[in-house]
């Protein structure tokens, strides 16, 4: 992002505690069935991840996104544990360069 560490890592830091339980919130609503509410929560997730260069959340996210909006809580239960593993990946990579 050409940011300087000092910016980013409170950014990443407050992303990890933002979304850390991402999935558990999204199973919650799928449970529910509020695809309203898994679309909305994942358009946001989208946004931030892309703007902090977490790709892989974003993709996750935008999959997450797309199948929300079709109604399709099937399809958005079947990507919540991908989207788990990226953020937990992002997250221990966070927490390993703020111990640093």
């Amino acid at each position: 992002m050409g940011l300087p560490d000092d910016v980013i890592m409170p950014l990443l830091v407050k992303f990890a505690s933002d979304y850390g339980s991402i999935s558990t919130r999204l199973q919650r609503m799928t449970d529910d069935g509020d695809c309203d509410g898994v679309r909305e929560l994942a358009h946001a997730l989208k946004g931030v991840a892309s703007s902090l260069g977490l790709t892989g959340i974003s993709t996750q996210a935008a999959d997450i996104e797309r199948v929300a909006k079709a109604g399709d809580v099937e399809a958005v239960c079947e990507l919540i544990p991908s989207l788990a593993v990226e953020c937990a990946e992002a997250e221990k990579a966070i927490t390993n360069q703020t111990r640093s």
